[in-house]
C-alpha cells in the first residue's frame, strides 16, 4: 500500500465525529496528518495486524466510547507507519528521543514484545541506561555524588550529551556582550533573561564564581530543510520547557545550583521587562551568551559535539552547582 494512500484512509474514517470524545493529542496528529505528504510504500498486513491489535485493546478497555476507537486507531497508525514517531504522548509514556547519524531515534521505557508496541519506531530503553550508567559513573569518579547525580536527571530527562567544566577554567568574552548589544536576535532590553537586565559581565562571572562546575548539557532536533524555522522555533520551545522541568527536579537536590539556557527565558507571551518584575523568578532562566560565553567553547571543553550535521538544530543549557 502506498502511504499516501494510507493517509488517505485514515482520514476518510475520520471525517464525521458523531460527537465523539477525540483528545487534543489525537486531534494535533490528525491536523498534522491531513497538511502532510508521503512517498514510499507500507507493509499492508503490518497495518492490518496493528489495527486489530489497537482494536482489541481498546474493546477491553474502553468499552464506553466505542465511536472514539477510530480516532486512535487512526492516530496510532499515522504515526507507526507514516510519521515514524511513538504513539503515546510524552506525558503518559516518557520516551526520549535522540539524534543519530541525523536522525532521530526513539527510546521507549514502556516497550512491551508482542504487543502493538512492534509497530512503534521506539527501541527498548535498556542499551541506553547502560550507556547513561557508564556515563554517571565517570561523573562521579571524577566531579563527586552531587554531579553524578546532576548527570542522572539530565539524562533522564532526555537531554542528548552532557559534561562538567570547573568554573575556573571558564572563559567570559566581552565581545560575546557585545554581539548581544546588537540584537541581531531581538531579545536584548526585551527580557529578564538577557543583558542588561542580567548585569554586566563583572556581576554575571560574579555569580558564576560562586560554584564549583558547569554541567553543560544539549539536545538535538531534526529539521525538515535549512529553512525550517517551525521546527527550530518548536524545537527551541520544546528545549525550554523540558530544561524548566529539569530545574525544578533539581530543587529536591541539596546544594545551590543555577540553570542557564540557550538566548531569551521564553517562559511568558510578553515580558514584563523592565516596567515590572519577573512573574515568575523561581523559574527564570538566564542566557549563556548573556554570560559571555562562547557555546561552541563550552562545548568543547564539555566534550560534547557542537552540532549534528544538516538538517539538524542543537540548543544548550548549563547548571552550575
Amino acid at each position: 500500500m502506498k502511504k499516501s494512500d494510507l493517509a488517505a484512509n485514515i482520514l476518510a474514517s475520520v471525517k464525521d465525529s458523531d460527537g465523539a470524545v477525540i483528545s487534543d493529542f489525537n486531534k494535533e496528529v490528525l491536523s498534522e496528518l491531513e497538511e502532510a505528504e508521503f512517498t514510499g510504500t507500507v507493509d499492508d498486513k503490518a497495518v492490518e495486524t496493528a489495527k486489530a491489535l489497537l482494536r482489541t485493546f481498546l474493546n477491553d478497555t474502553w468499552p464506553e466510547k466505542p465511536h472514539a476507537h477510530r480516532y486512535v486507531i487512526g492516530s496510532c497508525l499515522a504515526l507507526a507507519f507514516l510519521f515514524e514517531r511513538p504513539m503515546h504522548p510524552r506525558e503518559k509514556v516518557p520516551f526520549i528521543s535522540r539524534i543519530e547519524e541525523q536522525k532521530e531515534v526513539f527510546y521507549c521505557p514502556n516497550k512491551e514484545p508482542g504487543t502493538v508496541c512492534d509497530f512503534c519506531p521506539a527501541l527498548p530503553m535498556d542499551p541506553l541506561k547502560t550507556m547513561w550508567d557508564d556515563q554517571i559513573e565517570k561523573t562521579r569518579a571524577e566531579f563527586g555524588e552531587n554531579a553524578a547525580l546532576i548527570r542522572k536527571e539530565i539524562l533522564a530527562f532526555g537531554f542528548q550529551e552532557a559534561g562538567v567544566i570547573p568554573v575556573t577554567e571558564l572563559a567570559f568574552h566581552e565581545d560575546v556582550r557585545k554581539l548581544c548589544a546588537e540584537n541581531q536576535c531581538r531579545c536584548y532590553g526585551t527580557t529578564w533573561a538577557c543583558p542588561p537586565a542580567v548585569g554586566s559581565l563583572e556581576e554575571c562571572r560574579g555569580r558564576v564564581s560562586s560554584f564549583n562546575y558547569l554541567h553543560l548539557f544539549s539536545k538535538a532536533y531534526v529539521l525538515e530543510d535549512s529553512l525550517d524555522m517551525r521546527g527550530m522555533m518548536n524545537g527551541m520551545k520544546d528545549f525550554k520547557k523540558t530544561a524548566r522541568k529539569l530545574d525544578a527536579a533539581l530543587r529536591s537536590n541539596q546544594g545551590k545550583r543555577m540553570i542557564l539556557t540557550n538566548e531569551s527565558c521564553g517562559r511568558c507571551a510578553d515580558c514584563t521587562y523592565p516596567s515590572k518584575p519577573c512573574r515568575f523568578p523561581k523559574e527564570l532562566q538566564h542566557s549563556i551568551e548573556g554570560y559571555g560565553f562562547y557555546v561552541s567553547e563550552l562545548a568543547e571543553q564539555a566534550g560534547i559535539r557542537y552540532g549534528y550535521g544538516a538538517g539538524t538544530v542543537t540548543f544548550f543549557g548549563a547548571v552550575l552547582h
